[in-house]
Parts: structure tokens; sequence; C-alpha cells
């Protein structure tokens, strides 16, 4: 079963972007999660990374990190656990900088015999240093996160995003993916919110990359209500991406699009991906593509099939899924390219931008 874990960035607003890592077991998934946590980034951003359930959604908002005060608000089978996982000389130090509210917590959940032995500890240790009774905290923090993601137990597949697709299950319904590689899952990601601002993130996960395009080509086709809307895009482990509705999501829409931004997006990209997007293109599209290459770019397209044209069978450029993957490389270089145009009014007056549906 893979754990997946959930990395947001955040600046003094809100989260700008998102990137997720799987893991195999659910110490690693802690463990992960920790060391992220304690990073620290430039220009007061911030990461925070959550181990999350695959399927379900989330809400896109600034993290409030858990803290040593916050053990007054969790309950008493959490309270259990951290004493049991916490050394007693470590509880003990940070008991002795606790607020009465604390210490009640934590006797209460004792017996009587472990209490007084505690107190005992307590105060044989007399006057502790700051640092020491800090780092104490920090142990009796880790020790509640680490059991809250022990805790936690795998979504079973459905929401009230989709029930798409069918897969094996065990007898209590959790799904399984004991067999599978996580370098060769697929990822999605979906984003739902309302007007142009996603308010949700959801992870799924699919052991080929077949099933992950239909899933997203399911969810960006989906009718919505009123102003919301869904967002599905293949991601790869470890790679941030911004957490915003995109102005292009299919392929097809590329021609509603001004000339000037498709041809500065093809600037940015190589032959090999705009010769597989060309063998999926009809005549019109491949037209329009080929006028809008840079000249070199557009000679190194035709090299390229001409050496197919002079030695067919020998000359491969990949099937279905390595076009798909090309199509979504000039997606994404469209939508930043228009963002950047949009950002610097790089359009001029009177110029219609893109035709909505």
């Amino acid at each position: 079963m893979q754990h997946i874990v959930l990395i947001t960035r955040e600046n003094s607003e809100q989260v700008t972007h998102a990137s997720v890592y799987l893991c195999n077991t659910l110490d690693e998934a802690a463990l992960f999660c920790r060391f992220i946590n304690k990073l620290e980034l430039k220009d007061n951003d911030k990461l925070s990374a959550r181990r999350i359930l695959m399927n379900k959604e989330y809400h896109l908002e600034k993290t409030e990190p858990f803290s040593y005060e916050d053990l007054v608000k969790i309950d008493d089978r959490s309270i259990q656990r951290i004493m049991r996982d916490v050394d007693s000389f470590a509880l003990a130090a940070a008991l002795s900088g606790s607020s009465e509210e604390i210490k009640n917590k934590i006797f209460r959940n004792m017996s009587r015999r472990a209490g007084a032995m505690l107190k005992e500890d307590i105060e044989l240790g007399g006057l502790r240093d700051e640092d020491d009774v800090a780092l104490a905290k920090q142990m009796v923090v880790e020790a509640y996160l680490s059991e809250k993601a022990l805790s936690e137990k795998e979504y079973n597949y459905g929401s009230t995003v989709t029930e798409y697709g069918n897969r094996e299950k065990d007898a209590e319904g959790d799904l399984l993916w004991k067999d599978y590689d996580r370098k060769k899952l697929s990822i999605v990601f979906v984003l739902s919110g309302k007007e142009d601002k996603p308010e949700n993130i959801l992870v799924t996960l699919f052991d080929s990359e077949e099933e992950a395009y239909n899933y997203r080509e399911y969810i960006n086709n989906m009718k919505t209500q009123d102003d919301s809307f869904y967002y599905a895009r293949l991601i790869e482990q470890m790679v941030e991406y911004e957490i915003e509705k995109p102005i292009l999501v299919r392929f097809e829409k590329i021609f509603d699009f001004n000339e000037s931004v498709l041809a500065k997006a093809l600037i940015k990209v190589n032959d090999g991906t705009v010769v597989k997007v060309l063998q999926g293109a009809d005549a019109h599209a491949r037209e329009r593509i080929m006028n809008n290459l840079p000249p070199k770019l557009a000679d190194a397209v035709r090299e390229t099939f001409d050496m197919q044209n002079k030695y067919p069978g020998e000359v491969h450029f990949g099937g279905t899924w390595s076009i798909k993957r090309a199509q979504d490389a000039i997606i994404n270089v469209m939508n930043s390219v228009y963002k950047k145009m949009k950002k610097n009014g790089d359009f001029g007056l009177g110029v219609v931008v893109i035709v909505k549906d």
C-alpha cells in the first residue's frame, strides 16, 4: 500500500504550490513529514507536509502548526499514546515547564502509581535548562504527529468528485496497491473551487498511464453547476505545481488562443515534442502548428518526418500516451506563456486572446 504525502508551499497569504511524495510505509511517511516541516525557506515562504488519504478532498488553506500548548485540545486516547511513546525523563522535562492545565491533562490519563512516579521525576530533575525543556516539548509534539499519521486508514475509492473506475479491493473494501512500484504509479491531482480560485485538492493513484489519462479526461470534461470547476492533471513526484485554475485544459483548444501565444509557446519546446504532437493532429492543426514554429525548429521537425518516410518501420515516435504527454507539455507551456503575457500586457489593444466555449 502506498502512503501519500502532500507538500504545500505557502506565502504570507495563501497556498501557492503543491507536490506529492509516495512512501512505502507509515513510518517513512511520518519521518518525511517531520523532515519537511522543519525546513526553513527564504522570503517567509513555508513548506507544510502531511499524510493524506487517496481520493479525499482537502481544503487548501494555510496550515496552523500543532504546538505543545495544543495538547489540551486533543482526546484522551491520543494523550495515552503519547505517554506510551515518549521517554519518562523527556516527559518529566516537558511537564516541568508546562501549565497546570497540561499537567492535569497528562496526569488524568495515568494510573495513580505512574502519576506519582512522574511527579517524583519532575521534582528530582530540579530546575532544568530552557533548551532541554524546549527539546522535550518538541519530542512530545512529534510523538503526537507521528501517532496521528499512523492512526489514519486509507480512504476507500470513490467520493463526491467521482465514482470513476473499478479497482481490486480487499475484504474490508480498501484498495490493493501492494504489488505496485511507487516509481511506476501515475499520480493525478484534482483542484476544485469556484470562479478562478482553487479551494480543494485531491490526489489519486493509478497503476497504468492509460487509466490516469482517462480519469483526467473524465474530470476535465465534467459539467459543473454555477461557477464551480474541477481541474485534473498528471503530476510527477517531488515536482512543485502552481495552485491555480489554468486557462487551457484541452489540447484542441490551443487554437482559440491568440497566434502570438502559440508562437511564443512553441519556441520553448523541442522538436521531439512537436513531432509527437503533430502525429496526433489533423491536417489543419498540423498546418497551424508548423506555421508558428521558429525556422530552425520547423526544419528539424521536417527532417525527422523525412527520416521516417525514408526508413519506415525504423523511426518510431511513441504511441498514444507518448502523444498525450507531448500535448500536455504544449498545454503547460501555453498556460505559462499566457499568464506571463497577460501580466506584462503584451497582447495589444483590441486583440481577442481566447475564445470561450
